[in-house]
């Protein structure tokens, strides 16, 4: 394992993933009523635990203020607060107009671009050894399916970071930094 971190390849066992459907209330009957959960390696989780660890400590100094998920010591129930204010606020005057976006963040961890994950982590200042070792762990998944208790094909996966993976909240949070800011650079411009 500490040959990873020195950026020696990943290798394909350390990276097989199973998905196990888990239902998400009473009586699912919807492929929407199952959450996917990935069951890694225990090799894979020691590393992502510890690069998790390591970026964690990091992420007050590339996230905004209105970023709260996933970070220890933040609720984004101040986050769900401000906006509710915020929407009252919207009819008082001001140059130009009022906008409010909501964005459907539905099966986000699934579609995140790795290619868009990789500009934000080099933007941020994130070196190119840290950028490759954050996405190589995604990189060197490949999925298998349980179905009925048992592992059915492996396929690699594509985008997105894996549920249930310690290192995937912050990989989102960093991500939707990324949008947070090219909204903002939007707005201001």
């Amino acid at each position: 394992m500490p040959g990873i971190f020195l950026g020696i390849k990943i290798p394909a066992s350390y990276g097989s993933t199973l998905i196990t459907l888990v239902p998400k209330g009473d009586n699912p009957v919807k492929w929407k009523d199952y959450r996917p959960i990935s069951l890694s390696t225990f090799m894979s989780k020691i590393n992502t635990r510890i690069l998790a660890n390591r970026l964690g400590s990091l992420l007050h100094k590339v996230i905004g203020p209105e970023q709260a998920g996933f970070q220890k010591g933040k609720s984004i129930d101040d986050q769900i607060l401000l906006a509710q204010e915020m929407a009252h606020q919207l009819d008082r005057k001001v140059e130009g107009g009022n906008i409010i976006i909501k964005l459907d963040m539905a099966s986000a961890f699934d579609r995140m671009s790795w290619q868009y994950l990789e500009s934000v982590l080099r933007k941020m200042g994130f070196s190119n050894f840290v950028t490759s070792l954050l996405l190589s762990n995604l990189q060197a998944t490949m999925m298998s399916i349980n179905i009925n208790g048992k592992p059915k094909g492996y396929f690699p996966m594509k985008r997105g970071v894996k549920q249930g993976d310690p290192l995937s909240p912050l990989l989102f949070i960093l991500g939707s930094e990324g949008l947070s800011k090219a909204l903002t650079q939007g707005i201001h411009s």
